[in-house]
């Protein structure tokens, strides 16, 4: 942060000098990388916890987050932040990004007053509906990304839905956004010729969803319903529920028991990364939220919960729409299915007490320069629920460059096409930059490539004319040239795909070059790490 202060000593007299100033800040990355782990704890009250220190954080760097609270609901907070905070911004992740303000209000802005946390999440709906809006094509469709000029139907399926429960919460959408974007889902559950962004395949599990979300605005398809109960073996776990669900909407929930054959729950759902985005765990937490619908007390709500809580590794579920899916569907399970608790206890670091929680107070514990154990203590009965989020810079050794189902590479060259010496650059220079991708093991979709940008380097603006030949491969999905870093979203194939953009070294210095990562959105196994 830097300060700039001006002074006019010669003002009138008997006058204070004029004087402004300015504040300007710089953001300063590490050249390490980040790391962190999140836990999830639960202990009976007047049981002790220790949580030790993490070896693979360099010493002085680590910080600790500690949420307590006698609801299982506090242990969503890293799949809040996560959903909130996602960088990317594609028709799925904006309407995972405002599930958690429908169903998890309370702890979205936990430690802010009531007012103005209904006032932040009334502000972040709103500004996520607009954006959804701002995506609608002119078939009336939603586009994948924004500025799209196709519709992708499972997208604007997935928003339509989050759409009608927003509106069922009190909150206004214009009446022209949606009928149109009903009439666009109506026309796709009668025609599967009609063309689609990506040409998605229009499958029974596509019109059963469909089904739902049109039955929930009141737009009853019987005839489709039936013929697709006719055949529920073409279903899978999500399809049986979404028919069923919109059986529920129709207020026939005799039918609905129909749909949910005994087999159900022991269905094996595949991944997919595009078009149709499901898995075991979207599956899993779909059928759970149609139940709760359904019969709260069914036998499966608590066998789909522990499912759920048991395919968590640190703290989330790997990809926003798995997120958003899993924290609908326990939000909702938990509310339902609370105990009774009364404790109280403190956080002591260092022989100090530095947070005091009880049954009825829930706390919020930050500490830095961890260097030591962290102990919760309490008294009392029932269950205690902690989220402890630890981060800071990794140890050297920790993260490894590697190449999982997916090979990305970068390289810098000059304007004959020669590898560049990074010791030799200087202030000026323009700086091609050759990206390629790889997917030895067969097609990935919605990959992000990010390529952080070297301190003291600046994109060249790829729209002005008159910057140096950027000369980008058009065939990605999406791109975004940010201040720090260019992000590339595209389809990995066993064919080698190339993309250039150009760097201007603006600043003179010493600086590490980050390594160029990626990894598929709705797979993370899947990435490189160069």
């Amino acid at each position: 942060k830097i300060v700039i202060k001006q002074v006019a000593p010669d003002g009138p007299a008997n006058q204070q000098p004029l004087t402004a100033s300015a504040t300007i800040g710089f953001p300063i990355r590490t050249g390490s990388s980040p790391h962190g782990m999140t836990k999830l704890e639960t202990f009976k009250a007047g049981e002790k916890l220790k949580i030790e220190q993490m070896k693979d954080i360099l010493q002085g760097s680590a910080r600790m987050k500690i949420d307590i609270a006698a609801r299982p609901r506090i242990q969503l907070k890293p799949v809040i932040e996560k959903l909130i905070r996602y960088p990317y911004g594609c028709v799925e992740q904006t309407t995972s990004s405002m599930y958690p303000m429908l169903y998890a209000a309370d702890i979205v802005a936990d430690g802010d007053d009531e007012t103005e946390r209904a006032k932040a999440i009334t502000n972040m709906i709103h500004a996520g509906i607009n954006r959804l809006w701002s995506m609608q094509t002119r078939d009336g469709g939603l586009a994948y990304w924004p500025r799209g000029t196709s519709s992708t139907l499972w997208g604007s399926t997935y928003a339509a839905g989050f759409l009608l429960e927003a509106k069922t919460a009190g909150y206004k959408i214009d009446s022209n956004f949606m009928n149109s974007l009903m009439d666009y889902l109506e026309e796709h559950l009668k025609d599967d010729s009609y063309p689609t962004w990506s040409n998605e395949k229009i499958t029974p599990n596509s019109r059963a969803m469909l089904c739902r979300v049109l039955a929930t605005f009141g737009r009853i398809r019987h005839g489709w319903m039936a013929k697709l109960a006719e055949n529920t073996g073409d279903l899978d776990m999500a399809g049986r529920a979404h028919l069923a669900g919109a059986y529920v909407a129709a207020g026939k929930k005799d039918r609905a028991w129909k749909i949910i054959s005994e087999n159900t729950i022991s269905l094996v759902a595949s991944r997919t990364t595009r078009g149709r985005l499901t898995s075991q765990i979207r599956q899993d937490a779909v059928l759970l939220s149609v139940l709760l619908d359904m019969d709260q007390n069914h036998a499966w709500t608590n066998p789909l919960a522990r499912r759920l809580q048991q395919a968590r590794k640190q703290g989330v579920w790997g990809s926003t729409i798995n997120n958003a899916s899993a924290l609908v569907a326990l939000s909702r399970f938990q509310v339902l299915n609370s105990e009774d608790a009364d404790f109280k206890g403190r956080v002591i670091v260092a022989g100090k007490t530095v947070a005091e929680f009880s049954s009825d107070k829930d706390a919020t514990c930050k500490i830095d320069n961890v260097n030591g154990p962290v102990t919760i203590e309490s008294d009392g009965s029932g269950k205690v629920y902690a989220t402890i989020v630890t981060e800071g810079r990794a140890a050297p050794g920790v993260i490894q460059p590697h190449d999982n189902g997916l090979v990305i590479e970068r390289k810098w060259k000059d304007s004959v096409n020669e590898i560049i010496d990074p010791k030799k650059l200087k202030v000026g220079d323009l700086v091609h930059v050759e990206v390629t991708v790889l997917a030895p093991g067969g097609d990935v979709h919605n990959i992000a490539i990010v390529d952080a940008l070297c301190g003291g380097m600046e994109v060249e603006n790829p729209r002005l004319a008159s910057s140096g030949d950027s000369n980008i491969d058009y065939r990605q999905d999406n791109q975004e040239f940010l201040d720090d870093r260019v992000v590339i979203f595209t389809t990995a194939s066993r064919k080698k795909r190339t993309f250039t953009y150009s760097l201007r070294v603006t600043t003179a210095g010493t600086y590490n070059a980050p390594a160029i990562q990626g990894s598929c959105m709705y797979d993370p196994a899947i990435a490189s790490l160069g």
